[in-house]
């Protein structure tokens, strides 16, 4: 099961959305407390996140109206653009993505408007996901390519991951598939420190269809095993579960066109494979040469200003250097 409370660092966020704000969530802005309206505000917006990704819809926009009606009242727009952002996507995966578009595009103006750059590339990356599911593909690359280029900018690679990956699928959809493999390369060593498994397969599974597409069919089999075996040990939020329709056709077509036996013990080495090896095969470079880049890349995070894990009082991911000005009181 995910663990939600880990992964976005906050505990009992329903408490706190009630009566026990005051006691509970003190040290969201590092250890500063928060006025009550704010830190009800926050709470409810992290209560309403936490519904949609669990996919509990009608609680989370019930959760996220209230947290706007809260920010509305406040000069804060980091907290309004989030929370609004949130509703949005919560709508656009309920269904009604009309509304979702009317949420974000507000968020967007609220954002645009304040200095967390880094919500305004994650509100982009939202849109972006509004308009591919409107059927605007050429609207949702121009959204995605904005959110990635303000992600990579502050840097946050975990978050820059999402963009990455939708520009793969926008990518793959038009069947440019060299393209498509150039973003989910370099979504990899973003994701292979970040311990989330889930999303890795993702990528993994990208590579896996474009390497089926162009007739690597040896390679394919592997990743597409290795994928599995990442999603073995994952912690899935049901509303991020990983569509597997398209793998699971290429998977039955390169068993049909390899042949039982050779295509299992191509599996069976996919299966084994380590996280050095697997971005080794991802990535098509050398096993040694791939695990010095990932090492590069861990080297990268662990200097970064924004790129440290996430504090357990810190639910949004907002760290001092995404905004120009400190929260004020």
């Amino acid at each position: 099961m995910f663990d939600f409370r880990r992964r976005f660092g906050c505990t009992g966020c329903a408490e706190l959305a009630g009566v026990k704000v005051e006691d509970g969530w003190r040290r969201h802005w590092h250890g500063r407390p928060l006025p009550p309206i704010r830190a009800r505000a926050e709470a409810l917006c992290g209560a309403g996140t936490l519904a949609m990704l669990k996919g509990d819809y009608d609680e989370a926009r019930v959760r996220l109206e209230h947290s706007i009606a809260l920010w509305r009242a406040t000069d804060h727009l980091p907290g309004l653009g989030r929370a609004l952002r949130q509703l949005g996507s919560t709508l656009a995966r309920h269904g009604d993505v009309a509304a979702a578009e009317r949420w974000v595009e507000e968020s967007l103006t609220v954002l645009r408007n304040s200095a967390s750059t880094w919500d305004l590339g994650i509100a982009l990356s939202t849109l972006g996901m509004v308009a591919r599911l409107q059927g605007r593909s050429t609207d949702a690359a121009a959204l995605y390519q904005e959110s990635a280029g303000i992600l990579r900018a502050i840097p946050d690679p975990w978050s820059l991951s999402y963009p990455l990956r939708a520009l793969a699928s926008l990518a793959a959809s038009a069947h440019d598939h060299e393209r498509a493999e150039r973003y989910w390369r370099e979504s990899l060593p973003l994701l292979l420190t970040s311990g989330e498994n889930w999303q890795l397969a993702f990528s993994i599974k990208g590579i896996a269809e474009t390497s089926f597409v162009r007739g690597d069919h040896a390679r394919a089999v592997r990743l597409f095993a290795a994928a599995e075996a990442l999603e073995e040990n994952a912690e899935t939020p049901r509303s991020f579960a990983v569509q597997n329709e398209s793998s699971a056709r290429c998977i039955d077509e390169l068993r049909r066109l390899l042949g039982a036996s050779l295509f299992s013990s191509l599996w069976d080495q996919g299966r084994k494979l380590s996280r050095d090896e697997i971005f080794a095969l991802a990535s098509g470079l050398a096993a040694s040469k791939a695990r010095r880049v990932r090492l590069c890349g861990n080297e990268r995070r662990s200097h970064g200003a924004n790129l440290q894990p996430r504090p357990k009082s810190n639910p949004h991911g907002m760290y001092r250097a995404m905004t120009a000005t400190p929260p004020t009181r």
